[in-house]
């Protein structure tokens, strides 16, 4: 398939990490990537990993910035009409999925999830149903809290725990330390726990 990332690998944190790591993977595995992004510190590991790259900066320079961005990537998606487009931040949603609709209408866009702000879900909700986004919720309460917002059932799904290595048994975790038990963010509850994950 032909699978377009767009997302922001400005930095070094969590959302250019696991652009990285889910491109290099689908790239690994026969499809043609292509890495829809600001310029960073990870690009030129994600085209070693056999990602193309289009810079294309939805954060830089406001509004105008934005709808600049959201013209540079309705070119793209007329040049390359793709199967896929994931989204890895809200932000840059609507712009990728208006464009899909003009420009590629059989690219189906998603969303990948990891906790939005409380008061955002409701936006959030209403406005990628009626643009007709799929979401990967990072979790089964996040999906269940999109659904209570009027998002569609059927258009939003997580991924499960991943089984435990055949050699490796999983070990569970010690509970969290006291400075830990207030970690209402599902990303971060994951990211505090990824030392105690079986190594492969």
């Amino acid at each position: 398939m032909k699978i377009i990332l767009a997302t922001s690998m400005g930095g070094l944190g969590g959302t250019e990490t696991a652009s990285l790591r889910l491109g290099s993977l689908l790239a690994r595995h026969g499809h043609d990537v292509l890495l829809a992004a600001s310029d960073g510190p990870l690009v030129s590991d994600a085209q070693a990993a056999g990602m193309r790259w289009q810079n294309i900066d939805f954060y830089g320079g406001g509004r105008t910035g934005y709808l600049r961005a959201a013209l540079s990537f309705a070119r793209l998606l007329r040049r390359e009409r793709p199967d896929i487009v994931h989204c890895q931040m809200a932000r840059i949603v609507p712009a990728c999925a208006i464009a899909a609709k003009i420009c590629s209408p059989r690219s189906k866009v998603f969303y990948h999830a990891r906790g939005l702000n409380p008061e955002t879900y409701p936006k959030i909700a209403r406005l990628f149903a009626k643009l007709g986004v799929y979401i990967i919720a990072n979790c089964r309460h996040e999906q269940q809290k999109l659904i209570r917002h009027g998002f569609p059932a059927g258009r939003t799904a997580f991924p499960p725990d991943a089984p435990p290595t055949p050699t490796t048994p999983c070990r569970p975790p010690p509970p969290f330390p006291p400075k830990h038990r207030a970690v209402s963010s599902c990303s971060a509850h994951c990211r505090a726990w990824t030392k105690y994950a079986p190594s492969t």
